[in-house]
């Protein structure tokens, strides 16, 4: 049997760590190398890592936000070349300064060869589904691209000071950044774009329901022609990074359908010994041995040809 594919592996380049500042910057506890990041993978039979950046890299300057985002794509790029078998690119973008995105997007694909972009939920309080984000989106379409999207901070205060934000807004703000895909029209217009939402997607499993009310009862709110909610859902992939339990897995089963269900770790902010404490509550997740394979590797063929071949 093939070996897991990890859609969701960050990766911390040296100019990225030291130029970006605490505020936006995560690290984990233990620190990522491309040695520890080989021994985790090997424990748990994880074949190939599509690698990212964690956070933005938005500074207050363009300029240094696109030296940023080029630093970070080449230090993937020369990962990759030199671990073709188990290393994939996931593009940085130094978003929101469309002018240079555009340009990173061509240099990632033509010269780089990128396997995808790395998308945040929010760029300074702008959600994906923004109009000022649509030459963006409109070029991923016409490549027919991969987009990761991972959660970051928002506006939004904390319930209570020890609550990290990970525990609740970042999940709440990947249901933000799909609900306004939807509600723009996006998710329609961009077709093309293959998506791929951290965490089972957040919490748009729970609140699709609430999501496809309001459509229904205010219709200037959708967009003209655009597919039901349900229907958008089935069009986008998940990873299951947090979302292996029983309850999460059914909630997720009940907008996706399973060969858009992906692996994935966050490695390393999940930790070696909790990555292979999710792989073992796969099996208590309800699903059949054969489906917890599709999940490792099949679901993954169809947007990595290069890496599984």
């Amino acid at each position: 049997m093939r070996g897991r594919v990890d859609v969701h592996h960050h990766i911390f380049p040296p100019d990225y760590v030291s130029s970006m500042p605490p505020e936006i910057l995560r690290v984990p506890k233990d620190p990522w190398s491309v040695e520890q990041a080989l021994e985790v993978m090997g424990q748990n039979n994880i074949e190939f890592a599509a690698t990212s950046v964690s956070t933005e890299v938005t500074l207050p300057d363009r300029g240094a936000t696109a030296k940023i985002a080029r630093h970070c794509n080449d230090y993937g790029a020369r990962l990759r070349h030199d671990k073709p078998d188990r290393f994939g690119l996931l593009a940085t973008l130094p978003l929101p300064y469309m002018d240079e995105t555009l340009r990173e997007v061509g240099y990632a694909f033509d010269e780089l060869e990128a396997d995808g972009v790395a998308l945040m939920t929010n760029y300074q309080g702008k959600y994906l589904g923004d109009p000022e984000l649509e030459p963006l989106l409109a070029e991923l379409d016409r490549r027919h691209a991969v987009a990761f999207v991972h959660p970051t901070t928002c506006d939004c205060p904390t319930c209570h000071p020890k609550v990290n934000i990970s525990l609740l807004e970042f999940p709440f703000d990947t249901t933000r950044t799909i609900t306004s895909l939807f509600f723009s029209g996006a998710l329609y217009k961009y077709s093309n774009i293959q998506f791929i939402f951290s965490h089972g997607g957040g919490t748009v499993s729970h609140l699709a329901y609430r999501i496809a009310m309001v459509a229904k009862t205010n219709p200037a709110m959708a967009y003209p022609g655009a597919p039901d909610i349900w229907t958008a859902l089935k069009g986008l992939y998940y990873d299951v990074v947090t979302a292996v339990a029983p309850s999460m897995m059914r909630s997720l089963l009940e907008v996706a359908p399973l060969d858009h269900v992906l692996f994935g770790t966050d490695y390393p902010f999940i930790p070696a010994w909790r990555v292979a404490l999710m792989i073992e509550q796969f099996g208590d997740s309800g699903l059949s041995a054969e489906d917890i394979g599709k999940i490792g590797f099949d679901n993954a063929r169809p947007l990595f040809p290069r890496l599984l071949g």
